[in-house]
C-alpha cells in the first residue's frame, strides 16, 4: 500500500515548511485544492506554520486513498508541485509523489515513471480542436479495484484502487495497459490470472469526467477478454449500459491508423488523458515521435507530459487517428537539448499494429468491423 514512511514524513514536513507556498494561510489552504470538503472544511491552516503543516501532513496520512481512487497526500502533493513549477522545489517534491506511483510492468522496461518532458506549444487550425474533443469522448478513468486471493483488498470501508485511463477500441469493448488491471503497487505480490479476471469484471470507466464535481457516465466492465504483459495491453468487454440521460449521445470508439502507416522523426503525436486520476486533460502536439525503443519495432518513445494514472490513453497522430498505447516513461541516461529545453524522460508506447496482430482472430475482425472504411 502506498504510504509515506515517518522518515519520509519528518523529510516532507521540513521540505514544506521551506516551500514559500506554505507562508500564509490562504496558500497553505491552496495546497488542499480539490480534495474532499470533509476534509479541507476539518483542517484550520491559520496561525503557526510548522503547526498547520504538520496538520496538513497527519490528516491527509490518515485518509489515505479517497473514494474517488485518488491519495490524499499525492493530491497536496501535486498542487505543492504547481506552485513551485520551475523552482528547486518542484523535483524535490516529485520525489515524494512518485512514493503513490502505479507503477508499469517491470517484463520488458522495469524503470518506468510517468515525468513532464517539456513545454513547447504549437499553432494548429482550429478544426484540430474540434476533431480532439469527438476523439476525447471516447477515453475514461478507469477505476480498478484490487483483488488478493479471491477477495477485494479494503482500506477501512473503501475498496482500494488502481487509477488508468482506456478508450473504446471497438463498440462496447475498451483497451488499456496489462499493468493498470493488475493494479499492483510497488509492495503488493503479482496479480494472479484470478486476481486479473475478478479486477477486470469489477472495472468502473468513467467517460465525460470533465471536472471534479461535475457529472460523468458510468460504465461496469463485464470481463476480461485478452491480455499480453508482454505488450502490456488488456482488453476489456464492458458491460451493457442504459442510454445516456443528458440527451448526448454515446461515443464512438476511436479510429486505428492503417496498419501500413509510418512514424517518422519529430512527427507531433497527441495524448488524452486523464494524469494522477484527475479529469481528462490533453497533451497537444508536444509530444515528438522519437524512435523505436532500443531497436524494437513494436515499442517507441516519444516527448509528452503524463503522470500515473496516464498509462492506458491513446496515442494519436494529428488526424485523430490512433497509432499506438501509452505505457510509461524512461529516465534518459543523460540528458538531451531540444529546441532550448532539457529533456530527461522519454515515453513509452506500444504499436497499435502489434497488439491488433496479437489478438485471436475473432477480437481483431470485431475491431477491424468496426473501423470506417475498413
Amino acid at each position: 500500500m502506498p504510504k509515506l514512511s515517518p522518515r519520509q514524513q519528518v523529510d516532507l514536513l521540513d521540505l514544506l515548511i521551506a516551500l514559500p507556498a506554505t507562508k500564509t494561510t490562504a496558500q497553505r489552504e491552496a495546497l488542499l485544492f480539490s480534495l474532499p470538503p470533509q476534509i479541507v472544511d476539518s483542517l484550520d491552516l491559520s496561525g503557526d506554520r510548522q503547526a498547520a503543516v504538520t496538520k496538513i501532513i497527519e490528516t491527509l496520512d490518515y485518509w489515505g486513498q479517497l473514494a474517488d481512487g485518488r491519495w490524499a497526500i499525492e493530491v497536496m502533493l501535486l498542487n505543492a508541485m504547481r506552485a513551485a513549477k520551475d523552482t528547486q522545489f518542484e523535483q524535490r517534491l516529485e520525489a515524494f509523489r512518485q512514493v503513490f506511483a502505479l507503477p508499469a510492468s517491470h517484463v520488458e522496461l522495469p524503470d518506468l515513471q510517468e515525468q513532464v518532458a517539456g513545454e513547447i506549444n504549437y499553432l494548429m487550425p482550429a478544426g484540430f480542436l474540434a476533431a480532439g474533443h469527438r476523439a476525447s469522448r471516447a477515453v475514461a478513468r478507469l477505476c480498478v479495484p484490487q483483488f488478493m486471493n479471491g477477495r477485494m483488498v479494503m482500506d477501512g470501508p473503501k475498496p482500494r484502487l488502481g487509477l488508468g485511463t482506456g478508450w473504446l477500441i471497438a463498440p462496447g469493448l475498451i483497451i488499456t495497459n496489462h499493468h493498470v488491471v493488475a493494479a499492483r503497487f510497488d509492495d503488493d505480490p503479482p496479480a494472479t490470472a484470478a486476481d486479473m479476471e475478478q479486477q477486470a469484471s469489477h472495472i468502473e470507466a468513467w467517460f465525460d469526467y470533465l471536472h471534479a464535481d461535475g457529472p460523468y457516465t458510468t460504465v461496469l466492465a463485464a470481463r476480461l477478454e485478452a491480455r499480453n504483459p508482454k505488450l502490456d495491453f488488456a482488453l476489456i468487454r464492458l458491460a451493457p449500459s442504459p442510454k445516456e440521460s443528458n440527451g448526448r449521445q454515446s461515443p464512438s470508439c476511436l479510429t486505428l491508423a492503417q496498419d501500413d502507416y509510418e512514424l517518422r522523426r519529430g512527427a507531433a503525436l497527441n495524448i488524452i488523458q486523464h494524469p494522477a486520476g484527475e479529469v481528462k486533460q490533453i497533451a497537444i502536439r508536444r509530444n515528438d515521435f522519437v524512435g523505436p525503443l532500443d531497436g524494437d519495432p513494436n515499442r517507441f518513445t516519444y516527448l509528452t507530459d503524463t503522470l500515473p494514472g496516464s498509462s492506458g490513453s491513446p496515442v494519436f497522430n494529428d488526424d485523430w487517428e490512433v497509432v499506438g498505447l501509452h505505457r510509461g516513461a524512461r529516465k534518459l541516461p543523460e540528458p538531451a537539448y531540444l529546441r532550448g529545453e532539457t529533456i530527461k524522460y522519454n515515453n513509452v508506447g506500444v504499436v497499435m499494429r502489434a497488439i491488433l496482430q496479437d489478438l485471436p482472430p475473432a477480437l481483431r475482425a470485431e475491431i477491424e468491423a468496426a473501423q470506417p472504411g475498413r
